[in-house]
């Protein structure tokens, strides 16, 4: 009977060896997979890294060039300022030289005008055929109905 108390205990131990080595290659298994999938990180961290590398690499050789861009246009934009100042001024003195030639033509007028009505208030001062010889046209004793020319 002891013997096959001892059978029992050690068929129970066996069990028991046997249960923990299931456990133990269970734990195993997870413990590869959580190895692995720890070296995916490490590997996509280390990738990560390295595309970030790359990336300030590439913005360190951009800064120069975005800052010769920006000073091009800093210069753009004043001489496009410079040029509507420019073009302002030379509106102005359109506008100026403009408002003069109006006054002038204005000027002009008035005078023609004055002259026009001298020209008709006047009396001639002398007679009109003593001051023009006469034309074929004319008979003689006619007198020339054309104002006498006069110079300014």
């Amino acid at each position: 009977a002891l013997l096959a108390e001892a059978r029992a205990a050690a068929l129970s131990a066996q069990e028991e060896v046997s249960k923990k080595d299931q456990q133990l290659v269970a734990l195993q298994d997870a413990l590869n997979s959580i190895q692995f999938a720890m070296e995916r990180t490490q590997q996509a961290v280390g990738e990560r890294e390295s595309r970030m590398q790359m990336l300030q690499g590439a913005l360190d050789q951009t800064q120069p060039a975005m800052a010769i861009a920006k000073r091009a246009i800093e210069e753009r934009d004043m001489k496009i300022d410079g040029f509507q100042v420019l073009l302002g001024a030379l509106e102005e003195a359109q506008m100026e030289s403009q408002k003069a030639l109006e006054e002038a033509q204005a000027m002009v007028a008035a005078r023609d005008e004055e002259i026009k009505m001298l020209r008709d208030t006047q009396p001639p001062t002398q007679d009109a055929t003593q001051q023009q010889p006469f034309t074929q046209a004319q008979a003689p004793g006619a007198t020339n109905t054309a104002p006498p020319s006069r110079t300014l």
